[in-house]
């Protein structure tokens, strides 16, 4: 009963006070604010029917590449980016292995792509989708002023990862093109060699 009591005079005494028992808190990360907070950062972002947002940011040569993200469980930002995987014969798991080793800031894994059913100009058949997440914690009872905080220190990080990761991808394509018109240069050789 004594407990009670206490609890209750001090409930009184901080209302009276005006010093607020918690900070605003966000109850809901709703994908309507994830829009809000991208596009008050300055982002130009469009919202999927699904929730997510995306934004386009500059990769490797100057190409445009989308950068998805959207809210996660009940307190997590989800980012997203996606390559096509033009060299079915290089094999994407030495790329994945790579980098996961090196740069652990943004994981990238292997999924089936789903549209390789349907070829395209610079698509074939069986091609893989290499796909970098990042998951961040927002902070959620701190209110909406650090979740943008967050959101922006997030998109920053990410994108530098997608910027570095498009250049490592670029590079590990232009040397194995390399090396497959070494090793053909090789064996046209050896034949040559063979047949005088």
């Amino acid at each position: 009963m004594r407990l009670l009591l206490f609890a209750t005079v001090l409930v009184l005494a901080l209302a009276d006070l005006k010093i607020p028992i918690m900070p605003r808190k966000v109850s809901t990360l709703d994908p309507a604010l994830l829009l809000e907070i991208v596009r008050g950062l300055g982002y130009d972002a469009t919202q999927r029917d699904n929730g997510s947002v995306y934004i386009y940011i500059e990769g490797e040569n100057d190409e445009k590449k989308l950068l998805d993200m959207a809210w996660s469980d009940h307190d997590t930002l989800l980012l997203r980016a996606a390559w096509n995987s033009p060299h079915t014969e290089l094999g994407d798991l030495p790329i994945i292995n790579t980098w996961n080793q090196h740069y652990r800031f943004a994981k990238v894994s292997i999924q089936d792509n789903p549209n390789s059913e349907l070829p395209g100009e610079d698509q074939e058949p069986g091609n893989t989708l290499i796909i970098m997440h990042m998951d961040q914690f927002m902070p959620v009872r701190a209110g909406k002023p650090a979740i943008t905080d967050t959101v922006k220190k997030s998109i920053n990080i990410y994108k530098t990862s997608v910027v570095a990761f498009d250049k490592f991808i670029v590079d590990i394509y232009k040397k194995a093109v390399e090396l497959a018109k070494e090793r053909a240069k090789t064996k046209s050789e050896a034949a040559d060699g063979e047949e005088a």
